[in-house]
């Protein structure tokens, strides 16, 4: 903490926006024993210090009056992770976090608060999550709450995450491996499949009037987009 403090101290510092939970979330099991976050919200409120954070955990309600209580002096956004409410795949995609469920209550409870509110619909999975009945389902709860912004980007596999990745849908939804092989050639999905998956995440943006240009810093979002 005392590092954190004299960079948020120091004269060079411009209270640039604190990007939380980009490579890790912030909220793991551990720091429901830690408790590391309630010292850095003290800090963060105490030099005023714009923030945005992103997690796939529900330990983050414990904090929320810390988290009102800086959104109050400052900009602060949470991106809450969700790509779908499916129990046949959210449990074999997503182990060791937070229930679909537990995180859209993250959303409904930080709805009455200060804080921007937004949803990181991403990685949607081909064949998975990106079918008609998961987005449908996705966009129209996500509305019901309702958030500033949403960002929903496809799944992205580039150098050793490929295989990993791969080997994953082989062990897990055999019958999609032979699918998978072929649209994944390169890093991203063929064309043709991005721009109608675009395509159809632009028709349900327009059905339930979820935002996508939300900006609490341009250089924030950006970090954002490229780490996942």
């Amino acid at each position: 903490m005392d590092l954190l403090e004299k960079e948020l101290a120091a004269k060079k510092w411009k209270r640039e926006v604190v990007n939380l939970g980009g490579v890790t979330d912030s909220y793991q099991a551990i720091e429901a024993k830690e408790k590391i976050m309630p010292r850095v919200l003290e800090l963060l409120i105490k030099y005023k210090n714009p923030v945005t954070i992103s997690t796939k955990s529900k330990l983050i309600l414990r904090d929320i009056e810390l988290w009102d209580k800086l959104a109050k002096l400052t900009t602060v956004s949470l991106a809450v992770s969700l790509t779908t409410f499916d129990e046949n795949i959210y449990p074999k995609t997503e182990p060791c976090s937070s229930s679909p469920a537990d995180r859209f209550d993250v959303l409904r409870q930080f709805r009455k608060t200060d804080v921007k509110l937004g949803v990181l619909a991403m990685p949607i999975l081909p064949y998975l999550t990106d079918t008609d009945d998961n987005m449908e389902e996705l966009f129209r709860r996500i509305s019901e709450v309702p958030i500033d912004y949403m960002f929903c980007q496809m799944l992205n596999l580039r150098g050793e995450t490929k295989s990993h990745f791969l080997n994953f849908i082989k062990k897990n939804f055999t019958g999609l491996y032979d699918q998978y092989m072929q649209l994944y050639h390169g890093g991203f999905v063929n064309q043709d499949y991005r721009v109608a998956f675009q395509k159809k995440v632009n028709l349900y943006r327009k059905k339930y009037g979820i935002r996508h240009d939300y900006v609490i810093s341009k250089q924030v979002v950006r970090q954002q987009l490229e780490l996942l």
